[in-house]
């Protein structure tokens, strides 16, 4: 390799050092997304039950479209609890490995929820889940809560299922860098539990999001039996 180019681990001087040195755990790990401005700081910590209302706040603007806002405006949650409502109540959520990001005015503006066990999750627990949403909402239109089952190989070769939300209303180089660094902590994390991929499912809908994954180093997965407007994409780490 030529003297002239760092290793990948290493890029970033003094600050790519910091960031290695830095805790990653279930402990709080505090970053700068810009060492030039001191009032770009945040915290990720461990995600605990009180932050449900602000990640369900944070899941249904960042999700928002203009063909859902009378949706909306009837039900306010419906969107999040469609999108993650079912991971948050899970008993299968990680707690361990699900973070919150805070921003300098003590103000969630990021997420990472994690399942490990997706296949157990999507053929035991979802139907329970979406049954509770019908009750929740039985004016709604019952195709609108639909069950979501990958092929088996998806299972074997990324079980983890991941959803990560940052306010898209960011600078948007702050938001994959501290997308990068979700990633970096979880994937961490899961090696270290025998791990070697995880996967996510997107709307097809949501442009700017499947963007976000891409940038992060997923791949789209076509599945060719697939009905619903979910885009599924994995990384193998």
């Amino acid at each position: 390799m030529s003297g002239d180019i760092e290793p990948w681990s290493k890029r970033g001087g003094i600050a790519g050092d910091f960031l290695d040195i830095l805790p990653l755990g279930d402990f709080q790990s505090l970053i700068k997304s810009d060492l030039n401005s001191l009032s770009n700081t945040f915290i990720i910590r461990a995600m605990t039950s009180n932050d449900q209302s602000s990640i369900y706040d944070l899941c249904s603007t960042v999700c928002y479209q203009d063909d859902l806002s009378h949706l909306l405006n009837q039900h306010s949650h419906i969107l999040a609890d469609k999108i993650i409502g079912g991971y948050v109540s899970s008993s299968l959520n990680n707690n361990n490995l699900c973070f919150v990001i805070e921003n300098d005015q003590d103000k969630i503006c990021g997420f990472l929820l994690t399942i490990n066990e997706s296949e157990k999750y999507d053929k035991y627990i979802q139907t329970k889940w979406i049954e509770q949403l019908h009750e929740k909402y039985p004016d709604v239109d019952q195709n609108f809560f639909e069950l979501i089952e990958c092929p088996q190989w998806i299972y074997d070769r990324y079980s983890v299922r991941i959803q990560i939300f940052i306010d898209s209303t960011m600078n948007k180089n702050n938001i994959y860098y501290l997308g990068t660094k979700l990633m970096k902590i979880l994937i961490k994390n899961l090696s270290q539990q025998g791990f070697r991929g995880c996967h996510t499912l997107v709307d097809e809908r949501f442009t700017l999001l499947h963007k976000f994954y891409l940038n992060l180093g997923f791949i789209d997965i076509p599945i060719i039996d697939q009905n619903n407007q979910n885009i599924l994409l994995g990384k193998q780490f």
